[in-house]
């Protein structure tokens, strides 16, 4: 009697955890949906931060020369010795006669007989050859073509020519911003192309 009182005290608690136990994973249900995203929370946005100093002004930047523009012709040429014959080189159709007239417009001749010299016309050619050449301006209103008519008005000597430069100024970039004129000598051909930096 006493070893199965015994026993009876041992399993019945025993027993009583197990049903529990049972109980509970047989009422265990499966995993609910995921829940949704909760609204974002809506907050207050800052003051504005104090405007920083003024920073110091830069450096005045150097005025270009890119609107200058130089037409070259390589290839020789006869001027006439007659006075009253011109010989004509034309312009590229980029520059226009409303260019032109914006422009101040130098021409440059070589000479075979006086060798590498770029001289400026108008002018006398020196060397005691004394003859002098000139220049015109004309347009073709029709298309609004552009050339330069070279002429002499004395002497016969020099006729070769073995190189013809135009250059085209915009009448702005011939002064300086304080109203003087640009330090440059337009007869030296060498000193324009480097002060305008010209090749």
């Amino acid at each position: 009697m006493l070893f199965n009182t015994t026993l009876t005290k041992f399993f019945g608690p025993l027993c009583l955890v197990l049903t529990i136990t049972i109980f509970l994973a047989a009422c265990k249900g499966d995993v609910g949906p995921k829940g949704d995203t909760g609204a974002t929370g809506v907050g207050t946005t800052g003051a504005t931060g104090a405007t920083g100093p003024t920073g110091a002004s830069g450096v005045a930047g150097v005025s270009g020369t890119s609107s200058v523009t130089m037409v070259t012709y390589p290839t020789s040429f006869t001027l006439s010795k007659n006075n009253s014959t011109f010989y004509t080189l034309l312009l590229p159709r980029s520059i226009t006669k409303a260019v032109v007239d914006k422009s101040v417009i130098i021409v440059y001749l070589q000479f075979s007989f006086t060798g590498p010299i770029v001289w400026q016309i108008p002018a006398t050619i020196g060397f005691g050859i004394e003859d002098v050449f000139t220049y015109s301006v004309y347009s073709e209103s029709s298309d609004q073509l552009v050339g330069i008519y070279i002429s002499r008005t004395s002497g016969t000597s020099l006729t070769s020519v073995t190189l013809a430069k135009v250059l085209i100024i915009p009448a702005a970039n011939t002064i300086t911003v304080n109203g003087r004129q640009a330090a440059v000598n337009y007869s030296d051909f060498e000193a324009v192309k480097a002060y305008y930096g010209l090749k």
